[in-house]
């Protein structure tokens, strides 16, 4: 079966990994009153408030759930961004709130997330609309997973009849992620200055529709200049433009094995593969004997894999390169997760690759490791000479 054509981003989770730190954002003068109440057990509880931004979580406030599982929050120092309502780590609501606003919020305490509503909170209002588009969608994907395990069982492992019926339902599985993909940018179209847009967009690559990233970026970053929110976004969308498939690749400068200093400018001349991974992450050293065999296999005055490693142990990343010797270069940049390279090529996971041309063209990334193989021979196709 084809793959989904859309990664699909956990947008809190993808949001709060970035390495920068920002200034705290003022504090609104605005009040802010968020009433609510839960069904079911919960009176006698505390129900907490905490504000989710790129350097992490901070708990702002709690409040005593009274009778009838009624609760209140006054907190000062409220600005427009993501909050969390929770009863415990596993139980929780995210919001989209904003100073000045009389938010009234209402669940069953068993699972805040999946039935909380609250009124006064346009952008929540959108966010919820948003979250339960995206949770069909998944239900829909599910569904079609399950029905083809079924009857993929049932064919007893024939290949013949296990191609018929990955063809059979390559239509109806397209089909599921266009029209959600339709949905999302209708949305974001429609939402342009509402931060729940920054939640939809995570769900579209940004290589494909880089035009709407930048469309969102330009409009939010006009309606909130100084908002922590956009400003990380604005980051993320800077680094999408600098590392589009087709542009010149970012320079950088790290230590090799030898102490000797290498760059991907060095390298020109040649088709790269650069391979971004530390001994650290686990999938990093699953993916090494792959890229190990393909380094080998495509060694030659024309091709080059240069590894780059972000351990901050220079012993444990020696000792993985000689359990998985390759043909190639190596450097690493012993700031580990703090390392500009994070940013600079807006990498979200270890590991990941980039494909870049003699003169230095960034031609491909994120290859999955099944297709590595046949880009770099494409990449490697001589260049017909016009007539």
């Amino acid at each position: 079966m084809k793959s989904a054509g859309i990664r699909y981003y956990i947008f809190l989770a993808a949001f709060m990994t970035g390495s920068c730190h920002y200034p705290v954002q003022k504090k609104a003068a605005s009040s802010f009153n968020l009433t609510g109440s839960l069904e079911g057990s919960g009176q006698g509880m505390y129900i907490y408030l905490d504000r989710l931004t790129p350097d992490g979580i901070t708990p702002l406030d709690s409040a005593l759930i009274g009778k009838e599982g009624r609760f209140s929050f006054h907190t000062t120092g409220i600005y427009k961004g993501f909050y969390n309502i929770r009863l415990t780590s596993n139980n929780y609501a995210t919001l989209i709130l904003d100073s000045g606003e009389t938010v009234n919020f209402t669940a069953s305490s068993d699972d805040l997330g999946y039935t909380w509503s609250a009124s006064g909170s346009p952008d929540s209002k959108r966010y919820k609309i948003l979250n339960r588009e995206s949770a069909e969608y998944h239900a829909a994907l599910d569904s079609l997973q399950s029905c083809a395990q079924a009857k993929a069982t049932a064919m007893g492992g024939n290949p013949r009849r296990l191609d018929s019926l990955n063809m059979a339902l390559e239509a109806p599985f397209d089909s599921i992620h266009s029209l959600h993909q339709r949905f999302i940018l209708k949305f974001i179209h429609d939402n342009l200055t509402y931060f729940s847009a920054m939640a939809a967009i995570e769900q579209l690559p940004p290589d494909k529709f880089l035009a709407v990233y930048i469309r969102l970026d330009s409009a939010l970053s006009a309606k909130y200049p100084s908002s922590v929110y956009t400003n990380h976004f604005h980051r993320q969308v800077t680094a999408f433009r600098r590392t589009a498939i087709g542009a010149v690749l970012p320079d950088f400068n790290l230590p090799g094995e030898n102490g000797k200093f290498l760059s991907p400018s060095s390298l020109k001349g040649k088709t790269a593969l650069l391979f971004f991974w530390s001994s650290a992450s686990r999938a990093s050293l699953a993916a090494l004997p792959a890229v190990a065999a393909t380094a080998n296999k495509f060694k030659s005055n024309r091709f080059i894999v240069l590894g780059i490693s972000f351990d901050r142990d220079k012993d444990a990343w020696i000792n993985a390169l000689n359990r998985y010797k390759f043909a190639g270069a190596n450097v690493c940049d012993t700031t580990g997760r703090n390392s500009k390279l994070f940013e600079l090529y807006n990498i979200r996971s270890l590991p990941y690759n980039m494909l870049i041309s003699p003169d230095g063209i960034i031609i491909d990334k994120n290859i999955p490791a099944e297709d590595l193989e046949e880009e770099i021979k494409q990449a490697l196709q001589p260049i017909p000479e016009k007539k």
